[in-house]
């Protein structure tokens, strides 16, 4: 990295890079499903959604930088219960 760059440019730099290894994560689990490795398929999107949160920081703080507006970016598991106490992607009454 140039010792030179700005924020912004390191910013979108990380970004970029984050990018690039979630995509590798996605592949790998892709790879490890056809393979039947279910625990390595796991640890791939456990990875990715691991990046695809850093990534979503990096972008708001590249959004402050900028002077943009604020954008609330949330980032859970399906299989986690959510903070209203229903499960991911049901609505009230659906089980």
């Amino acid at each position: 990295m140039k010792q030179d760059a700005g924020p912004e440019e390191t910013l979108e730099r990380q970004i970029a890079l984050c990018d690039a290894a979630l995509a590798q994560c996605l592949m790998g689990a892709q790879k490890a499903r056809a393979e039947d490795l279910n625990t390595r398929r796991v640890a791939e999107l456990d990875s990715a959604i691991a990046l695809m949160a850093v990534s979503a920081r990096l972008g708001m703080a590249l959004a402050r930088l900028r002077g943009e507006s604020r954008h609330t970016i949330r980032v859970e598991r399906g299989d986690t219960p959510s903070k209203n106490g229903r499960s991911n992607g049901q609505k009230n009454g659906q089980t």
